[in-house]
């Protein structure tokens, strides 16, 4: 191997490493966070207007957290799939709301419908929102439903499309 070649090979070693040194110093934004959960503030917001609308609900964390004392990640608490809220209205009907990132319904994964349609199948309200508003305008029509058949068939409805496998394949290409 020539010394130049060598040299070269160096320099772009050296050039790749500062851009990694940039990319981890970049400012942050203006929240001071680096990495945004638009679901948070979703989910913030739909507990603040359930609040308002006499709704008994609670957050539920379906992630594995880190425990201290075990040294090592726990499972989470609930089976994979469980919506993100859960509880109930006023009228004591069962209420399940998987919330997503502005613009990320189509998001939802195979075991969170199947999680949904199984709740909607049992008459509870069970739905997938990016929203407050998408939350209030489901909620109002299907109050506004009195037979149960047409409930199920508002609510399965209004979840997002399941993605072919064609569609699911492209979307793994792009990350390659």
């Amino acid at each position: 191997m020539k010394k130049s070649d060598l040299l070269q090979r160096i320099d772009a070693a050296v050039r790749k490493h500062s851009a990694k040194d940039l990319k981890k110093n970049r400012p942050r934004s203006s929240t001071g966070k680096r990495n945004q959960q638009p679901e948070k503030e979703v989910v913030k917001d739909i507990m603040n207007w359930l609040g308002k609308n006499r709704f008994y609900c609670n957050v539920i964390e379906a992630k594995a957290v880190y425990s201290v004392s075990a040294g090592r990640y726990l499972s989470g608490q609930v089976s994979a799939g469980y919506s993100d809220i859960s509880g109930n209205d006023c009228e004591g009907l069962a209420c399940y709301i998987e919330a997503k990132a502005p613009g990320k319904r189509a998001t939802l994964r195979s075991d969170q419908r199947e999680f949904l349609e199984s709740k909607v199948q049992s008459n509870c309200f069970a739905v997938c929102v990016d929203g407050v508003h998408g939350l209030a305008d489901s909620y109002g029509k299907f109050k506004n439903l009195t037979n149960l058949k047409d409930r199920r068939k508002f609510l399965t409805n209004l979840l997002p499309k399941p993605r072919s496998k064609r569609e699911k394949t492209n979307r793994e290409d792009d990350f390659i």
